[in-house]
């Protein structure tokens, strides 16, 4: 077909996420996918996974779908599917309304929520990062 090859797909997003914050649900999963995850500048992305408002109890992360029903009163990927473009207005909703206002707040605020995202990234399997990486 016509579509360009993943490797410049994979190019030109890394160009288009140079000096811009990334926010994501899964990032890493996504970037992985895309064969860029070393290729991005983690200090400019922040995973919505990993904020510790959005997980169950158990520190699991929980649906994109049940959070923007939570946090946001939206009913989204109502038809079984992803909308990306939903998806992602979703995630910028989540960030901006909950997640941003929480690390504006006090240095012992943000410690917590930096040690929170560390220990959930730890438990998913992840590598431990600094604190702009999860801190956006």
């Amino acid at each position: 077909r016509c579509a360009p090859p993943l490797s410049e797909v994979a190019g030109q997003v890394v160009q288009l996420c140079q000096g811009r914050l990334l926010v994501g649900h899964g990032l890493s999963k996504d970037l992985s996918a895309l064969g860029i995850a070393d290729a991005v500048e983690r200090q400019w992305c922040y995973d919505t996974i990993t904020f510790p408002d959005f997980q169950a109890r158990d520190g699991s992360a929980r649906t994109l779908k049940h959070l923007a029903k939570r946090h946001l009163g939206l009913d989204i990927q109502v038809r079984g599917r992803h909308d990306p473009e939903e998806d992602a207005a979703a995630v910028l909703l989540l960030y901006l309304q909950h997640v941003r206002p929480r690390l504006a707040g006090s240095y012992e605020e943000l410690v917590e929520v930096y040690t929170q995202q560390l220990l959930a990234q730890m438990q998913q399997g992840g590598r431990a990062t600094g604190s702009n990486e999860l801190l956006g």
